[in-house]
């Protein structure tokens, strides 16, 4: 966590897989930019905790075409992220930058779910 990773989806099916672990309990942020920074991939993320209690999904931002999720963490948990291109496009064009942080609680959200309904 706290440093960029970056890649390219350079085949077709192509998909990048991470894990790393929460240092501490709160939310965390992970920002995916591939159109942001002029690459053609059209990114989808999935993050999931490795009891796979919480999982969440992106595939765009306000104002971007970039995923960015930002979901609440428990103390020394370990995370999964899996980066891929919506439409199985791949290519020279198709770069991707990701960075995973610890961040403030968000002020508002936009959808809470429950499990239990």
């Amino acid at each position: 966590m706290e440093g960029w990773a970056c890649g390219r989806l350079e085949q077709e099916g192509d998909q990048e897989y991470f894990r790393f672990t929460a240092p501490e309990a709160g939310w965390m942020k992970v920002w995916l930019r591939g159109a942001d920074i002029g690459s053609d991939a059209d990114l989808w993320l999935e993050l999931s905790d490795l009891a796979q209690d919480t999982s969440a999904v992106g595939i765009r931002s306000p104002g971007s075409s970039d995923p960015l999720l930002v979901v609440p963490v428990g103390s020394d948990t370990t995370w999964f992220a899996h980066i891929a291109d919506q439409f199985a496009g791949s290519g020279e064009h198709h770069e991707w930058e990701m960075l995973a942080t610890l961040t403030k609680a968000p002020v508002t959200w936009t959808l809470e779910e429950n499990a239990d309904l």
